[in-house]
């Protein structure tokens, strides 16, 4: 889990100010424009499109807003998981492909050995033995990271805690989450462009 909230881009603050908005970066208008969070004494935070007096977009309460990408997150997290993970069917097939790779540089060497291979064609199945080795296991080390996705739904439970801190939520949002795109006319609209 570490990994994936470490990587991504970091929202830009002003160096006394701290982060206030988890969606910071995330969240376009259909319009193009970004989403910015309003804050008044008098009322409660809502989002607002930057161009709203051009492109005529209702504000949304920053409390729905969360609430609705939480229950879209929470809905998907299933086909995430399976699309990223299939019983760790992919693990197991390429800890196998690996395995003969180790047999094909086994017997590899005993051509060699042998005189049916040259040095030459020896040097070159060697190569592209290791080229496809190394292939194979950085896909791998790419699935097993991915299989921490499946605590996404112990971190979804613990976002909607109001106690943490809009830097944490805003790492996590975009560590799963490339982009939103919201419309407001009559109805709320929003499409989420996941990056698993």
């Amino acid at each position: 889990m570490q990994n994936l909230l470490q990587s991504g881009h970091h929202p830009k603050t002003a160096g006394r100010y701290a982060l206030v908005n988890p969606f910071a970066g995330l969240c376009r208008c259909i319009c193009g424009s970004a989403l910015v969070m309003q804050k008044s004494k008098k009322f409660r935070p809502r989002l607002v499109c930057q161009n709203q007096s051009h492109c005529h977009q209702k504000s949304i309460l920053y409390q729905e807003f969360e609430k609705i990408i939480l229950q879209i997150l929470k809905q998907q997290l299933p086909e995430i998981v399976c699309r990223r993970n299939p019983d760790g069917l992919k693990q197991k097939i390429l800890h196998q492909q690996i395995s003969e790779i180790h047999g094909q540089q086994e017997k590899l060497y005993d051509f060699l050995e042998r005189g049916i291979y040259s040095e030459e064609i020896f040097l070159a199945r060697q190569k592209a033995l290791s080229e496809k080795y190394q292939h194979l296991a950085c896909q791998l080390s790419e699935e097993e990271t991915s299989t921490e996705i499946l605590k996404l739904s112990d971190m979804l439970e613990l976002l909607e805690s109001p106690e943490m801190p809009a830097s944490v939520k805003n790492q996590f949002f975009r560590s799963v989450i490339r982009e939103i795109i919201y419309s407001r006319n009559e109805q709320i609209s929003l499409k989420l462009v996941l990056r698993i």
